[in-house]
């Protein structure tokens, strides 16, 4: 990917996630169905063609009429791009606790606390040892 620190819209992101999860190439109905029809294809078309644009997706072949897309990116080194760009800015202020508590509050438990407190003493010793 040319420039992997652009970030997504949320309806650009929320159209990626399918891409992520399926971890297929798609078309503009296989996008309509996962959407449950919300998004009208001319939307989902507006919304690959700004994907396209950048780089995170790319048209792989056709079916019939349809063209398929799929992603140029996993989720992993999307999600990493993010972060770093975050910790990297000389703008931002990032403070590791914070976003660790928030991510081990959250709804969704991100993080699981015993599986992140493991993590860091394998660290730990890996450093030390």
């Amino acid at each position: 990917m040319n420039n992997p620190h652009q970030y997504l819209t949320n309806r650009e992101k929320n159209l990626m996630n399918y891409f992520w999860a399926e971890n297929k190439p798609l078309t503009i109905n296989d996008l309509s169905e996962l959407c449950g029809g919300t998004i009208e294809n001319h939307h989902l078309n507006v919304i690959i063609k700004k994907l396209i644009t950048k780089n995170y997706l790319e048209v792989t072949g056709k079916i019939a009429n349809s063209r398929l897309y799929y992603r140029t990116i996993s989720f992993e080194d999307y999600t990493s791009n993010q972060l770093t760009k975050i910790i990297d800015s000389d703008k931002n202020t990032f403070n590791i606790g914070d976003l660790l508590r928030n991510l081990i509050k959250s709804d969704e438990k991100i993080i699981n606390y015993s599986d992140l407190e493991n993590w860091l003493k394998a660290k730990e010793s890996e450093c030390n040892g």
